[in-house]
């Protein structure tokens, strides 16, 4: 589809994924282009963290596969007995999201079955009668009956080794037929002249694949033509590219497998390494591109040191493309490998540790750990210091906050003074603990001196870190003001170092904290920056929050046109990684907006699909907000169920013990009791609404439920007292909402008042 060849370069890969995509699609975009290249082994160029590298990888193959101008797709997975587990999970996600799709997976593997569900067809031996056939078409000439009947009983209809039987006779002048395939391809080697057997069997060690140049690097051999000419001519080997490196392949692997296994262990060992030596050397300026396989070289051959270091690199790429299994093995093996390296043996078992720990295998994380503290190295306080660390964050991210403070306490203690670095990680994990906690004045009080010791170790990382959590701090205090200098400061380092995710997370917090000053051009413009960069980085996930805050506030302003486009984006972003949480608040985004469009039936239908998905999924936290917009288009159409809807939405936040979900259901609870003139039970729900939301600060809500609880009061009777506080009501909720900018809500407003027979003013 790419044209791409195991020994292209960079430039020419980049170059062939660019024309590729013109054609075929979807690899547009620096990030999406940056993340193949670093899977295709070209060093790390995508700036995303792991787990969204699975995911816009997920993007992009399915984008492959599934186009609107194509009817068919075809995958084909040649050899899954040898998949990768990271590769496996990307194609067994992306198999279930083509069930609704006119596609066919074909896969080929000596397992039993691929990893993922898929019909059984076994490739079944020939039948007497065609592997009869077969033998007398390929002997080329009649065999004894005695012969014949001999190679039918052995090879037992299996055509490759019919075909190797016939091959071996015909070159032997032997009328013996080996038992197995394996016996005949060991007969065929050993007919070699010495020069083509040895280069056969140097040639498997290289591997199924090898290209000319290694293998003249690692032979006796003064020239490797000629025997490379004689294995292709004996049907032991086919040529399979010739630029950019002439490149052959064994024609089967049981052909590699049989050549690799007739030698010496001590020499294919030995081997290993020499080849790993060449491919370092020939590839000298490459070496990013060749991590894998100078990994599997080195760490097949005799040399440990080399071995350990290179199997270290790999599991560093591994780790950073989300590929857990594969990391954990090279680090494991790095660690056998290191009885006589103790720095390097701590170093592995740490590196499994922090795998295990961002995977949420949090047993084998702490038992990674513990062996790494174990290792008999001389004194390191700071890397004692940092296991304990790590040990304890697990314990925080199970739930024993408080084990966890006292560890982050004591190894902040224990830490040299001049260990900036480790003792500013140190002081924002106390921080978050306290944050968590509700500890507010604590935690930015360890925050700001880990400004100080990042600052002094040269951490930009540390500092903007903390200065981030600084912004979410005072702007849950309500200190916008002094939240957006935090967060400005912190994007501005993260832009400085380079931190691209970074930088984007903090110009949607600068969103947040603008849309809650009112400044929803200034929000809007943010978001927007947001998104630029999460597109430029291929940054999938991001994208679906992205869109989704910049539909909220089209929304707010009641530029619904705008705000259904950025939902719908959010939608197919959200689909296109498999992100199903995304897909349901984009739904009951967009469903929202076509109600108060008058689009009732199919905004309606939109929140309907996004609630059993919600539920499906155990969301409940949104489901209840999504309930209450579900209650409300009911209202707008005149639906008996507006009321038994935003009852549901009451009970569930109670259930849960959300008192600002709680309110908002409340809200939507008041308006359908308003409407089925209920006014008195109305009027309690509301008052109870309108009682969490000021104690919460939630000013639109609370300008929202004033406003339903002034057109309540002005639907009483003429001698009820609260009748006269309506216009109170009314005029602090306009005064709310037009100060938040709130635009759709205001126009709801009117409409509500205008449906009454007396409008306060």
């Amino acid at each position: 589809m790419f044209g791409l060849a195991t020994a292209d370069d960079e430039p020419t890969t980049r170059a062939a994924l660019v024309a590729g995509a013109a054609i075929h699609g979807p690899v547009t975009g620096e990030g999406a282009v940056a993340l193949i290249l670093e899977v295709l082994g070209y060093g790390a160029r995508s700036v995303l963290p792991p787990e969204h590298k699975r995911r816009l990888l997920l993007s992009l193959v399915r984008g492959l596969l599934v186009r609107p101008s194509e009817t068919v797709s075809v995958v084909v997975v040649e050899d899954a007995h040898w998949i990768d587990p990271a590769s496996a999970d990307i194609l067994r996600e992306l198999r279930s999201g083509l069930a609704e799709t006119p596609s066919l997976v074909i896969t080929t593997s000596r397992a039993e079955t691929p990893p993922w569900p898929a019909e059984d067809l076994p490739l079944r031996p020939l039948e007497a009668r065609e592997a009869g056939t077969m033998v007398d078409r390929l002997a080329g000439e009649i065999l004894d009956p005695q012969l014949r009947a001999l190679v039918l009983e052995r090879t037992a209809g299996n055509p490759f080794f019919i075909e190797e039987v016939l091959r071996s006779l015909r070159e032997t002048g032997s009328s013996t037929v080996p038992a197995t395939v394996q016996d005949v391809l060991e007969a065929r080697l050993d007919h070699l002249d010495e020069a083509s057997r040895l280069l056969a069997q140097r040639a498997a060690i290289v591997g199924r694949s090898f290209w000319a140049r290694v293998l003249q690097r690692v032979t006796p051999l003064t020239d490797v033509e000629e025997p490379l000419r004689t294995l292709e001519a004996e049907h032991f080997i086919t040529l399979a590219d010739v630029q950019p490196e002439r490149t052959y392949r064994f024609v089967h692997p049981l052909v590699q497998e049989v050549a690799y296994r007739t030698q010496l262990i001590a020499r294919r060992r030995h081997a290993h390494v020499a080849i790993g030596d060449a491919i370092a050397e020939i590839f000298a300026e490459r070496l990013e591109e060749f991590v894998d396989e100078l990994a599997y070289q080195y760490g097949q051959g005799d040399d440990d040191t080399k071995a350990r270091a290179a199997l270290m690199r790999a599991g560093r790429r591994a780790q950073h493309l989300y590929a857990k299994a594969e990391a954990l093995g090279y680090f494991r093996q790095a660690a056998e490998r290191s009885e006589q390296d103790l720095a390097t043996r701590a170093q592995a078992y740490e590196a499994m540790g922090d795998v295990d720990r961002v995977t949420g295998g949090y047993d084998a994380a702490l038992s990674s750990y513990n062996e790494a503290t174990k290792v008999p190295e001389e004194a390191d306080p700071v890397r004692r210091g940092r296991l304990r660390r790590k040990r304890a964050m697990i314990h925080q991210l199970r739930g024993d906050a408080s084990a966890a403070l006292g560890v982050f306490e004591d190894v902040l203690v224990e830490l040299p003074a001049d260990a900036w670095a480790e003792r500013a990680r140190a002081l924002l994990n106390i921080a978050d603990v306290y944050w968590r906690d509700g500890r507010h004045e604590d935690a930015m009080a360890r925050l700001h001196q880990a400004i100080d010791e990042g600052g002094r170790a040269g951490d930009d990382e540390a500092v903007a870190d903390a200065l981030k959590q600084l912004g979410t701090i005072h702007a849950y205090k309500g200190d916008l003001a002094g939240a957006l200098r935090y967060q400005e400061r912190s994007r501005e380092l993260y832009a400085k170092f380079g931190d691209a995710l970074g930088e984007a997370n903090l110009e949607n917090n600068i969103g947040r904290t603008e849309r809650r000053r009112s400044r929803h051009d200034v929000a809007l413009a943010a978001y927007e920056r947001s998104l630029a960069i999460r597109e430029r980085i291929g940054d999938e996930l991001g994208k679906v929050h992205s869109h989704g805050n910049i539909a909220e506030i089209h929304y707010l302003r009641g530029d619904l046109d705008e705000a259904e486009e950025h939902y719908a984006a959010a939608l197919e972003a959200a689909r296109s990684i498999g992100y199903s949480f995304g897909v349901s608040a984009a739904r009951v985004g967009r469903g929202s907006t076509r109600v108060r469009r008058g689009d009732l039936k199919r905004g309606t239908a939109d929140l309907v699909e996004a609630i059993a998905e919600l539920e499906r999924t155990g969301q409940r936290n949104y489901l209840v907000e999504a309930l209450r917009d579900l209650s409300e288009a009911y209202l707008a159409a005149g639906s008996p169920l507006a009321e038994p809807t935003a009852r549901r939405a009451v009970a569930l936040a109670r259930e849960i013990a959300a008192p600002e979900l709680t309110a908002i259901a409340l809200q939507a609870l008041g308006s359908a009791l308003c409407d089925a003139r209920k006014v008195d039970e109305a009027a309690s729900v509301l008052e109870e609404s309108r009682a969490i939301l000021e104690a919460a600060g939630e000013r639109q809500e609370l300008g929202r439920t004033l406003g339903a609880l002034g057109c309540v009061y002005a639907g009483l009777p003429a001698g009820d007292a609260r009748r006269a506080r309506s216009a109170a009501l009314v005029g602090e909720a306009r005064a709310i909402l037009t100060e938040l900018g709130a635009t759709s809500d205001l126009m709801r407003l009117e409409r509500a008042l205008s449906s009454r027979a007396e409008v306060p003013t």
